[in-house]
């Protein structure tokens, strides 16, 4: 988090949580991972790491409108991938939520290292 921040890549939405203290926290000497991010529209999953061939997984802040939905991310680097976000992962009560731990199927083809 704090790389894309650094990079002014962080999207708003992001900000809207008590998980940025804490990440801000954890994050402070650490080395950055090797994908920083993969971002899309109303989420952002943060840290991402293959789970297996068939699933992403990392720390989740999302918008309420991104529950159950589909969406293309793309990675700083500019690679893009489709997941679907779960939708018990982001509470639609909530204008923003983060989950760490997520872990978001691919959809279709990907198109990413």
């Amino acid at each position: 988090m704090l790389a894309l921040l650094e990079k002014g890549l962080l999207p708003n939405f992001a900000f809207n949580g008590p998980w940025v203290q804490d990440l801000s926290a954890q994050g402070k000497g650490a080395a950055a991972p090797p994908r920083l991010c993969w971002a899309a529209e109303d989420a952002i999953l943060l840290a991402p790491h293959r789970v297996d061939q068939a699933h992403w997984g990392g720390f989740l802040i999302a918008k309420a409108s991104a529950a159950g939905a589909v969406r293309q991310f793309a990675s700083e680097a500019g690679d893009v991938v489709t997941l679907a976000i779960p939708a018990d992962a982001v509470p639609t009560a909530t204008f923003t939520a983060a989950k760490a731990g997520a872990v978001l199927a691919i959809e279709g083809r990907e198109n990413s290292k």
